[in-house]
């Protein structure tokens, strides 16, 4: 029997969801198998380093990574994430943008000098216009706009790990 995956819903349904660890009502469900199952590292599971300061969507993207086999880091900041990678490799990070202290470009940048094989995609609830001015034009990194289905997180994740495996081969 397949894993089941959320969708991200707002208002009280994404609430109650993320306390009680349940699906939303009324979100659509995804099976493992089916074209939301987007696993690809080390035996079909990555080690995903999630760092965002909003403990709901923290919680309910480590809800969707992990239901689809992966490994979650969660990190609320971006020193947290940093002392995360000291002691762990992360095949991949999915970073808020926008966050007090430092930003996820910031961190972006740092994890990139500490691992260039770790793929990063950044998550923004921010229009292109903000980002461009914390990111600059020539911005590298993938970026996920909030709020995302979790279909598409998954399906860009596994692309991304995808292209790090075909990189390496």
């Amino acid at each position: 029997m397949g894993r089941t995956q959320f969708e991200f819903v707002s208002g009280a349904d994404w609430q109650r969801s993320v306390k009680q660890n349940q699906p939303p009502h009324g979100a659509t469900q995804i099976r493992a198998g089916s074209k939301g199952d987007h696993s690809v590292a080390r035996n079909g599971m990555a080690t995903i380093l999630v760092v965002d300061d909003e403990p709901m969507i923290l919680k309910l993207c480590g809800n969707i990574l992990s239901g689809d086999g992966h490994e979650v880091l969660p990190a609320s900041n971006g020193q947290e994430a940093l002392e995360l990678l000291r002691s762990n490799t992360v095949d991949l990070a999915l970073l808020d943008v926008i966050m007090p202290g430092m930003d996820g470009i910031f961190l972006a940048d740092r994890i990139q000098l500490l691992n260039q094989d770790t793929r990063v995609i950044l998550m923004s609830g921010c229009g292109s216009r903000e980002i461009t001015q914390v990111a600059g034009k020539e911005n590298p990194y993938r970026i996920i706009w909030k709020p995302f289905k979790a279909e598409s997180l998954l399906r860009m994740i596994g692309n991304v790990l995808g292209e790090s495996e075909a990189a390496s081969d």
